[in-house]
Formats: C-alpha cells, structure tokens, sequence
C-alpha cells in the first residue's frame, strides 16, 4: 500500500469486492529473527512475511451524499416595482397550469399616470403647431437681414483700398534714408572686428598658460592626495596589526592548543576501550551483556576521537590562517612607509611647476586687459552708428509695416465682405432648413406621448401575473398587502413530473469520474436501490458561477464541483424534493481477476513493477525465492490491486517485503538500504 494511504485517506471510497474465491495464505511474523530448537541453540533463523494470489471480483466506487431535485424549475416575477399586491392566489404546495393566475398588483398608480400620459398627448399636438408658425417666421427674418448686412460690407471694402495706396508712396521716402545711415555703420563694424581680433589673440594665450596651470595644478593636487592617502592607510594598517595580534591571533592560538590537548586525550581513551573490548573478546567467560558495553564503549570512543580530529584540524586551520593574516598587514605597512617617501619627493616636483605656471597666467591676462579696452572704444563708436542707423530703418520699417497693414486691412475688408456673404446664405439656409424640419417633426412629440400611453398600458395588462408552466409550487416570496418591488420572486413553480439527484464531488475525486458512469441509487424512502446515470459534471467549482440549472444542495467549499444523476427505475412516486440520497459512483470494475494486496508490488530500479515468488524451505518455511514476476495494474482499490503478468497463477505465495524496504509503486522512492528519501 502507498505510504500517502497509509498514513490517512483525503476522500471516503467504499470498496465493493465481490469475492469469488478468497484466501489469503500469510506467513506472519515479527519482522527480523527468532531463535530455533535446532542443532545449534545459536542458529537463527529468518521469517518472511508472505500472502496468496487471489480471485475476485473488484470494483473502484466512489459514494457520496446528494439530495432529490425537480428536473426543472421556473422563478415567477413581475417587472412592475414599488406597488402593493392586492391578492395572492397560490401558496406552497398548490399545484398550478400554465396561465393559472398567481397574484394581482396594485394599478392605482398606474391608472393615474395613464391619464396623465393621455392629457401630455393632447398638449403634444397643439406644440407642433406652435413651432410650425415659428419656424416660418424666423426664415422671413433670415432673408431680410442678409441684404443690409452685405450692402454695409461693400462700404468697408472701398474704403481700405484707398488707405494702401497713400501707404505705398511713404515707404519709398523713407526707404532712401536708411540707405545711407547702413553705409556708415558697416565702415564701424571693419574697426570693431579688427580690435575683436587682437582680443581674441591675447584671450587664446592666456587660455593656454591658463590650462598648463590647471593642469600643473591638478598633478600637485593628486600627488598631495596621494601622499594623504598613504598617510592613512600606513596608520590604519598599523592599527590593525595591533588589534588583531591582540584579538583573532590570540584566540586562534589558544582555541589550537585547547584542540591539541583534547586530540590527545581522545587517542588516549581510543586506546584504553580497544585493549578492553581485545581482553573481552579473547574471555570466553565474558558475557553478552559485557561484550555489547565493551563494543559501545569502543564505538564512543571512535566517535570522540573523530569530533576531537575535526576539532583539532578546524583549529589548526584558524590558526594557520591568523598567523598567514598577521605576516600579510606586516608586508602591506612595509609597502606603504616605501611608496609614502617617493610620493612626497613626487609632490615636491609638482609644486615648482604649478609656481612656474602662475607667473605665465598672470601676464597673459595684463595683455587681455589692454586688448579689452581698444575694443570697448571701438565698439562705442559703432554702437553710435548703429543707433542712427536704427532710426532711419525704424522709420523705414514702420511705413513699410502700414503698407502691409493697409493691405491687411484692404485684403480683410474683401474677405468680410465674402464671409459676410456666405454666413448670411448659411444663415437663410438654415432658416429655411429649421422651417422645412419642424414640418418634417411635426407629430414627434405627439408620437414620444402616445409611446408613454402605450407604456402605462401595458403595465396595466403586467399586474397580473400568471404561472409561465404547469408545476408545483414550492416557494412563495411574498405576501398580500406587501409592497412589490426590486422585481423579487413572487413563486417558485417545480417540475415535479421526474426527479433527478443532486450533489458535490471534492477536487480529489473529480477528474476520477466523468458524464455516462453508472451510479446506484439509495433514499430512505425506498427500500430497494435504484439504477442512475451521471449526467452533468461540472467544470468549474461549486459558487465560482451560476452553475446551469444545477441545485447546490450540499454544501461544500469553493474546491466542490456540483453534479447531477438521472433515476431510472420507476420508483418517482416514492421520491420528493428534498430528500436526501446516497449515491455510488462506479469508476471501474474487473470480474473474476487475480489480486494481491497492494504493498506486495514492488518497484524494480528500471521503473518495472513485480512480485517476488515464495518457495518453502527444508522445514516448510515460505522464503523468497528471488524470482521476480513482472506486472502490470489493472483495477486498483484502497487495498487490494489487479495484477497481470506471465507466470502469475491463482493459489500462489508471494514476498510481503518488510516496511522499510518498501519500493514506492506511484510516489517517492527509496535508496539502497531502504530509507525514505521522499513522502
């Protein structure tokens, strides 16, 4: 048997076995070895577990507890809300036909905006009218404010032609004026570009001296940093020399001389159980009792002596390692103090430089300031030039910009008049549209008020509610004289015509069973078993959504898939709803087959299952004989299993391997000495 059944069952099966012929031969007995009265009252001789192939019946069931259901269920309801129920004319258990009356609602209100929607429909049709006129009117009005409109336009235009030519003969004066104030700017601008050019010599000179200091500048400063860091690093170093000849080293020392000490007792006491256990083993008067201590106390003393190796060797490798780490910090301050002196000569050298480098920059920048101040007198003059300049071209600008605003103004005038001209056709087009469309609505008001009619109407005809099949009712949701509303069930009609049985399965069992098995039936009803069929198997859990027309009788987690029985058999009128039943689902089922209790397979190390023969021994022992007899599974039950495989026969002894040699047939596996690696 599987360590998983062994150790406790997730599901509930019930295993049906209808035996044909059962016996089981076994060989019992408590698992190791057991003294026989033979030549020698020290043989012992070994006991092997064994069991008889069998023939039986097998079948692989599943059962479970369901509840009796109609085969089909109607929910009655009206859409009205809000209105009281003036009668209610069925209640549980009465039995109702299609159109049969159910309850009678309240229609005060619904008569009441009847009559409104009826009064809205006669004010509908005066509005069309209204609207018709007025629509007319505004189209009359469109025509005649298009003509004046335009006739202003044209003014407009005639006038902005006339302010663009009087712009045009402006420009041209002053046009000429500005001419003449460019020429002399440009003959400024030769001066200043040439005193710009002997600045910019000077200011390239003194950028280069200016680099070269920087870049003495940087060396000093990494050479002194250099210097720095060494500083720290020797004073760092030496500190840790210090701490750690005082810290690590001295406890690795001590802890290596503690391990070697404890090594030598351990070899020691090695010593002493040896020559105990060799003086007992040659005493022949020594006892059982006597030699198992003495073996227990040399296999201590093993032990010991191998914890005090491990010990010692742990020991002698921290210490090597602190010894290793304290010759390292002693090298590396010995590196440090030689770079730290060529570091400084090096820093010494880079600060005559960046001295050097200095009195080049300052020169170079008395240069720029002389070069500055030639160009700023330069650039006064131009700067003069230019402003005279920019009054004659600002006022050439400003008569050239009137010509272009003229011509706006010309270009605007024409294209108001265009726009004028065609937003008063849109205008009359609309106009005429608005008035060609109210006579195409007219009656659409008059047609959404008959609709309101038509509503309140038919609301009239829904307060009555009338049973939409013949059944049984087995619920009703209301009560005379409540108010309805939230469109609630009223009544639950059942076909109660046949039934059909209702139930969950676990996550464990449901892919095990599928639409088509045969189930049997059993309610406390009805003496005898009745036949099924399983016809819905849900595919998703019980409550992850509106399952069609499947009841969730029992209640179960969000890991229960709902499913439905037919009952065949005759025996309805002894049903109702309800009722509980149990069912039994047939999964699989082989007759006459040969068997053996499952924890008699074993697993060969090709992944092949088999069985070990059992042959009597001299004195009619059953032993294992090695023969291996390879199987395969056929139906497989909690306990017993199918087997089949050539050399196989009925009446046969086969090999129950100890517990913990069991070979895992579907899950887990073992290792050589049979102990569990896996569950």
């Amino acid at each position: 048997m599987k360590i998983k059944e062994l150790l406790g069952k997730k599901k509930t099966r019930i295993i049906a076995i209808a035996v044909t012929v059962v016996v089981i031969t076994a060989s019992v007995s408590t698992f190791g070895v057991v003294r026989a009265n033979k030549k020698d009252a020290n043989e012992m001789v070994p006991v092997t577990e064994t069991c008889e192939v069998t023939r039986q019946d097998l079948k692989k069931t599943i059962s479970l507890n369901g509840t009796i259901a109609a085969l089909d269920k109607q929910s009655v309801a009206s859409e009205l809300t809000g209105v009281k129920i003036n009668s209610l004319k069925v209640r549980v258990g009465d039995r109702v036909k299609k159109g049969d009356v159910i309850a009678e609602l309240d229609t005060t209100n619904t008569q009441k905006y009847l009559d409104k929607a009826k009064d809205a429909l006669n004010i509908a049709k005066q509005k069309d009218s209204l609207e018709l006129a007025a629509a007319q009117r505004n189209y009359d009005a469109a025509v005649e404010t298009a003509r004046i409109q335009i006739e202003r336009a044209e003014k407009e235009a005639e006038k902005a032609d006339k302010a663009f030519n009087d712009a045009v003969t402006a420009s041209d004066t002053a046009n000429a004026e500005n001419s003449s104030a460019a020429s002399d700017v440009n003959d400024k601008v030769s001066s200043e570009n040439s005193a710009k050019d002997d600045l910019g010599s000077a200011v390239s000179d003194a950028s280069k001296s200016e680099k070269k200091l920087s870049k003495a500048q940087s060396a000093y400063d990494d050479a002194n940093k250099n210097v720095s860091d060494l500083e720290g690093t020797i004073s760092k170093l030496k500190t840790d020399y210090e701490a750690y000849t005082k810290g690590d080293f001295t406890t690795a020392s001590g802890r290596f001389n503690r391990a070697s000490d404890e090594l030598s007792s351990a070899k020691n006491a090695l010593k002493t159980a040896e020559d105990k256990k060799t003086a007992l083993d040659g005493n022949t008067e020594a006892t059982d009792e006597e030699l198992s201590k003495a073996q227990d106390d040399l296999d201590k003393a093993k032990e010991a002596l191998a914890t005090a190796q491990g010990a010692y060797d742990e020991a002698k490798g921290s210490y090597d390692s602190a010894k290793q780490k304290l010759d390292d910090i002693s090298a590396q301050i010995s590196s440090a103090e030689s770079e730290y002196k060529t570091a400084v000569d090096e820093r010494d050298k880079k600060e005559k430089k960046v001295n050097k480098a200095q009195k080049e920059n300052d020169k170079d920048k008395k240069e720029i300031e002389s070069k500055q101040k030639a160009l700023d007198d330069a650039q006064e003059k131009l700067s003069e030039a230019k402003s005279k300049q920019a009054e004659a071209e600002s006022e050439a600008k400003s008569a050239k910009e009137e010509i272009k605003g003229a011509k706006d103004s010309a270009e605007k005038a024409q294209e108001a008049k265009e726009d004028q001209q065609r937003e008063n056709d849109k205008t009359v087009a609309d106009s005429k549209d608005s008035y060609s469309e109210a006579k195409l609505t007219e009656g659409t008001n008059t047609l959404e008020a008959q609709q309101e009619v038509d509503k309140y109407e038919q609301e009239l005809e829904k307060a009555t509610v009338v049973a939409p099949c013949d059944g049984l009712v087995t619920s009703v949701g209301v009560k005379e004289g409540g108010i309805y509303d939230n469109g609630n069930e009223i009544a639950l009609i059942q076909n109660d015509s046949g039934y059909k049985v209702t139930a969950t399965v676990d996550q464990y069992d449901i892919c095990d069973i599928k639409e088509g098995m045969k189930v049997k039936i059993k309610t406390d009803s009805v003496d005898e078993e009745m036949d099924g069929t399983l016809t819905f198997v849900s595919p998703i859990p019980q409550g992850t959504s509106a399952q069609s027309d499947s009841e969730q009788s029992a209640t179960g987690t969000s890991a229960d898939y709902p499913i439905e029985v037919s009952i065949e058999g005759g025996m309805e009128d002894r049903l109702r709803i309800g009722m509980t039943a149990k069912i039994t689902i047939l999964e699989e089922e082989s007759d006459n087959c040969l068997t053996v209790p499952d924890n008699c397979v074993q697993t060969a190390e090709d992944g092949s299952l088999f069985v070990e023969k059992a042959v009597p021994d001299e004195n009619g022992n059953l032993m294992p004989s090695g023969e291996h007899i390879t199987v395969t599974y056929g139906v497989k039950t909690d306990y017993y299993v199918e087997v089949k495989g050539e050399g196989l026969d009925e009446g046969m002894s086969v090999v129950v391997p100890p517990a913990d040699d069991f070979s895992f047939t579907d899950e887990g596996n073992t290792d050589n000495s049979g102990s569990i690696e896996e569950w």
